[in-house]
């Protein structure tokens, strides 16, 4: 299979280990922002990039992929709910 982050794709095993990274730095973003609180609003801007680059990535590989759907509406939601609102406008209705 395709290598991507190191990692083969064994029958979307790679979808679910995108997934799981994105995860992975949303809980971290989560502490971080627990840590620091008051800080200020960079880390989580960039946290959210990379999940969010992340769960396109899983998109990518699979157009269904529930979790890097839900994932991609979270951080749209935390932006604003009209960038959520307007992600989910946009997708195909079989999805």
């Amino acid at each position: 299979g395709e290598a991507a982050i190191g990692i083969e794709d064994e029958g979307g095993a790679l979808e679910d280990e995108l997934v799981l990274a994105a995860e992975l730095v949303e809980i971290d973003h989560r502490q971080t922002a627990l840590d620091d609180a008051g800080d200020g609003d960079v880390e989580p801007l960039l946290d959210d990039a990379a999940a969010e680059g992340f769960y396109q990535q899983a998109l990518r590989r699979d157009p269904g992929n529930g979790s890097a759907l839900r994932g991609l509406v979270n951080i749209y939601q935390r932006q604003s709910p009209e960038n959520a609102l307007a992600y989910l406008s946009g997708l195909p209705r079989s999805q």
